[in-house]
């Protein structure tokens, strides 16, 4: 699942872009940025790898912040935004 910079910092909890756009010039999201178009992106969780909120959550804590972290993982919220519209009611 791509997200834009803003995306991903709320499904993390965040208020702020900020802690990415740090993370991504430390280095640290290399492996989770995208870019299509010109527009960057990242992958919340690329195939092998942690999500990238385990990944932010371990990067954090090696760097001793007191920032909280959403555990996102997308496939469980794409199965259940997938329940929710099943349950919808459906148009006549």
């Amino acid at each position: 699942m791509l997200c834009s910079y803003s995306e991903a910092s709320r499904f993390l909890g965040w208020k702020s872009r900020a802690t990415l756009y740090r993370l991504r010039r430390d280095g640290w999201l290399k492996d989770y940025e995208e870019t299509i178009e010109g527009k960057r992106y990242l992958d919340m969780k690329p195939s092998g790898k942690d999500s990238l909120a385990r990944h932010c959550m371990g990067v954090l804590a090696y760097r001793s912040t007191n920032i909280e972290i959403i555990d996102f993982d997308p496939d469980e919220y794409l199965n259940e935004l997938a329940k929710q519209i099943a349950a919808s009611p459906k148009p006549a």
